[in-house]
């Protein structure tokens, strides 16, 4: 019986482990364990300050809504949900590249840091897992404030309704089907489920994310900016008010 690929980098000595790159260095180039490209600290600086200044504006919300406006809705719920999503993938992140070969080039990681380190495995799967539902509860965050806040139209309402649908039906399979394909199967080690070609198949999900969620995100973006336009206002108010949803693109 042939054994797996997983079976035979279990046989292989440390020292070759720590000497072969987990990719094979494009023509021209040659793979370099000693002093590698390494933008994992881009990601730690950007993925910080994103991180903080999310839960700065968190808080600043919880705060207006539980000691101002004293009020509680859905999506304040599906919000905390969304920013501890959040605080989950910013941490596999953090992880692997700390301890882990995360902002390297595959061909300048040795099969060592891929398969003994913790600082790969465990971190990417949680960060892998944890995506499409923080996406799901960001995102239905705001379909379901637009629905506190115009809810007297009833186009908006049809409108959020179907969107809050697709969402769920979308969000709710991709992660699924991501769980499915990344978690271990009964009997099978982290090692064999990395190399067993199920993580490849879950790729296969990564253009109809991208172009799905930003189907979503221009929708979260346009449906403001439709209620602003029909309302009766002044030029400069409504100007005003548009900037303030746009303010979204960011």
């Amino acid at each position: 019986m042939s054994q797996s690929f997983a079976e035979q980098l279990n046989q292989l000595s440390p020292e070759i482990l720590k000497t072969t790159p987990a990719l094979l260095p494009p023509p021209g180039q040659q793979s370099n364990f000693e002093n590698p490209i390494d933008k994992g600290h881009i990601f730690v600086v950007v993925g910080t300050i994103e991180i903080c200044l999310t839960l700065i504006f968190y808080f600043a919300r919880l705060y207006t809504r539980t000691f101002v406006i004293r009020i509680l809705k859905w999506d304040d719920v599906t919000c905390a949900i969304g920013v501890i999503g959040s605080i989950v993938v910013y941490a596999g992140g953090i992880m692997g590249t700390t301890t882990g070969p995360f902002g390297k080039h595959q061909w300048d990681t040795t099969l060592w840091e891929i398969t003994r380190q913790k600082g790969f495995i465990l971190p990417s799967y949680f960060s892998t897992i944890t995506i499409q539902p923080t996406l799901l509860f960001i995102k239905a965050s705001f379909f379901l404030m637009y629905l506190h806040i115009f809810s007297p139209m009833r186009w908006l309402r049809i409108s959020v309704y179907i969107s809050l649908t697709l969402l769920i039906c979308f969000y709710g399979a991709t992660s699924i089907v991501q769980i499915y394909f990344t978690t271990p199967k009964f009997g099978e080690t982290w090692l064999e489920a990395l190399f067993s070609g199920s993580i490849v198949k879950s790729n296969i999900l990564a253009v109809p994310n991208a172009a799905v969620g930003l189907g979503f995100d221009i929708v979260i973006l346009v449906l403001p900016l439709i209620v602003v336009h029909q309302l009766q206002l002044t030029r400069a108010r409504r100007i005003s008010m548009t900037v303030i949803f746009l303010t979204g693109i960011l």
